[in-house]
C-alpha cells in the first residue's frame, strides 16, 4: 500500500473515531446536541497521526456542545466532554474512554487521581 493510501485509510479512522465519540457522548443522559468532535495529540504529544510509520496514535478528543469567540475578553474556546483514545491503524481498531477531570479551569492539565484506562492511553 503506498504512503498516500495509507494516509488516505488513517484519515478515514480519524473521521471513524470522531463520529464514534460524539454517538458515545449522544447516548449519555442530559447531554447537549453535540455540534462536532475535535481530536488531537494529548498534552505530552504524541507522533503526528500523518507519519506513517507509526502503528498507533494517542488522540484527546471532546465532544463540543458550545464554543465561545475571542475577545478582548477570553482567548475563545470549547466545552464539552472529553475523551482519550488510541487509533491502531494497521488493524483500524479504535479505543476511545470518556474522561473525567477535576472541575475548574486547568483541570485536566493537573495530576488526576483516577487515570484513563492503559487501553485508550492511560
Amino acid at each position: 500500500m503506498s504512503a498516500t493510501a495509507r494516509e488516505r485509510r488513517r484519515l478515514l479512522l480519524l473521521e471513524d473515531l470522531a463520529r464514534a465519540v460524539s454517538a458515545d457522548a449522544r447516548e449519555r443522559p442530559g447531554t447537549a446536541p453535540i455540534l462536532q468532535t475535535d481530536r488531537e495529540p494529548p498534552p505530552g504529544g504524541a507522533a503526528p497521526v500523518r507519519d506513517v510509520r507509526r502503528r498507533r496514535a494517542r488522540l484527546a478528543c471532546v465532544a463540543v456542545t458550545s464554543e465561545f469567540e475571542r475577545s478582548h475578553a477570553t482567548s475563545g474556546g470549547t466545552v464539552g466532554f472529553p475523551y482519550r483514545a488510541v487509533v491502531d491503524f494497521r488493524s483500524g481498531r479504535l479505543t476511545l474512554c470518556r474522561v473525567a477531570g477535576q472541575a475548574g479551569e486547568g483541570g485536566f492539565a493537573r495530576r488526576r487521581l483516577v487515570r484513563p484506562s492503559p487501553a485508550c492511553g492511560g
